[in-house]
């Protein structure tokens, strides 16, 4: 089946492992907020979880629950627009705390079975109830998120690196919130060290700022954290704060996910598919479709592969330009910031010269051009642990070169994935759920 396959020895050992044999039964409570009622579903039908590292800043959630009519149409769909729906995580075959979480819930299924079928007018709710059972989809937004989105910020930080001032900015603000319990509140904001040091006299965050814009309002309006741009992310109660398309780093917020593409019929084969080993996961995989290459020769040409930037720090200053005899002269080393981020074949270099005091943020226009030379590649992953992937975890894909049979390793990013948690069975009293998840990572090429 792995024809001997320089990946076999690692395919052996992760399905070896028994930390992929985790299991969960899923159940949940709906909450009448303003009676401080719940009432328990049916049945947790399937969680649907996308974390788009790149375009959102949390998870959008969508859940199926299978309710009963009578009591979805008379207790339930009165209070619809003020609904908290807790999802319950119970370990099955280990021993581990059960999970609880809450999110703020949003029907988008509105429909009122009582008022659709007239021959359930004049009939009880516990009648109704016995007669069918029916599927109601929500959207889920977690608490913690819900008391972010309109909270503002104005401020002067004072002394401080990008770094320093971020960090303790997001905490403090977020620990003012009111409302949460300590299980919603931010446990934390974890941020990979600024390739920008600089400590600045001062910092303004001009009133009116939106907190979730805090991040990039740095990286792009003001003065710019990470060369390679900046990923932020909100997940299980953490602020994840990184450069988005840094595949080589050297910090103490290193995690590493070591995917093993597999053929399809190993998997077949084997129920476990990953297992952790200190900070680091490894998974086995499968290759979802073509790869999807983001750089090309016409596009390296248009946009270039490197760029030249006028230096803010010195254009003010005498030590910008040199007086001799009548002749003033312009350092083009002193002024001039310039990178070359990846030679072209030909030999040719297209770095722009950027002339706009806009656009002296080096970090952020350097960011611009390290997004163009990757691949985007799609990893089927079975019987996974949604939660062990977190932002700004570097990968290394591993896969076997048919050509010279030779293991081959990418090093990338997870740019989203995508969760599907779903009942094995549509009976009521069953409590099996698997899950698959979708990986997504940029790759250099």
């Amino acid at each position: 089946m792995l024809d001997g396959s320089p990946i076999t020895e690692e395919l052996i050992k992760i399905s070896h492992s028994k930390q992929g044999l985790i299991k969960y039964a899923y159940s949940a409570l709906i909450h009448i907020v303003e009676k401080d009622l719940a009432y328990q579903p049916i049945k947790v039908l399937g969680i649907d979880i996308e974390r788009d590292y790149e375009h959102n800043l949390a998870d959008v959630i969508n859940c199926e629950l299978a309710v009963s009519p009578g009591t979805w149409s008379d207790y339930i769909m009165p209070f619809v627009e003020n609904l908290e729906i807790s999802i319950i995580a119970e370990p099955v075959n280990f021993r581990a705390p059960v999970s609880v979480t809450r999110y703020k819930a949003y029907c988008k299924t509105l429909v009122n079975f009582r008022k659709t079928d007239a021959r359930l007018q004049n009939v009880n709710t516990e009648t109704i109830d016995r007669m069918d059972i029916v599927k109601v989809e929500f959207q889920l937004v977690p608490l913690l998120m819900e008391k972010l989105l309109p909270l503002q910020i104005g401020t002067n930080v004072v002394n401080s690196n990008v770094t320093d001032a971020l960090t303790s900015l997001l905490m403090g603000e977020a620990t003012k919130l009111q409302g949460l319990d300590n299980s919603d509140m931010l446990k934390g904001v974890d941020m990979v060290k600024a390739d920008n040091e600089t400590v600045y006299d001062n910092i303004p965050i001009p009133h009116g700022i939106k907190l979730l814009d805090l991040p990039l309002f740095l990286q792009k309006k003001l003065y710019g954290v990470y060369k390679q741009g900046m990923g932020h992310y909100i997940q299980t109660g953490m602020w994840y704060i990184y450069p988005k398309s840094r595949t080589k780093r050297n910090d103490d917020k290193m995690r590493f996910i070591n995917i093993f593409i597999s053929p399809k019929d190993f998997l077949k084969y084997t129920e476990n598919t990953w297992m952790k080993e200190g900070n680091d996961l490894y998974i086995i995989a499968a290759l979802e479709g073509d790869s999807k290459d983001i750089s090309t020769s016409a596009n390296t040409l248009n946009k270039g592969n490197g760029i030249r930037v006028l230096n803010p720090d010195l254009q003010t200053t005498d030590e910008s330009v040199k007086v001799a005899g009548n002749k003033a002269i312009i350092s083009r080393a002193n002024n001039v910031s310039e990178v070359i981020l990846n030679e072209s074949k030909n030999g040719v270099v297209n770095a722009p010269f950027l002339m706009s005091q806009k656009d002296t943020n080096i970090y952020e226009q350097v960011s611009q051009v390290e997004a163009r030379d990757g691949k985007l590649i799609g990893l089927v992953w079975h019987n996974s642990q949604a939660d062990l992937v977190k932002p700004g975890s570097v990968v290394r894909v591993h896969y076997t070169d048919a050509n010279v049979n030779q293991q081959v390793m990418l090093e990338g990013v997870v740019i989203k994935a995508h969760h599907y948690i779903h009942a094995t069975s549509a009976s009521v009293v069953s409590t099996q759920y698997s899950s698959v998840s979708a990986l997504f990572v940029f790759v250099r090429k």
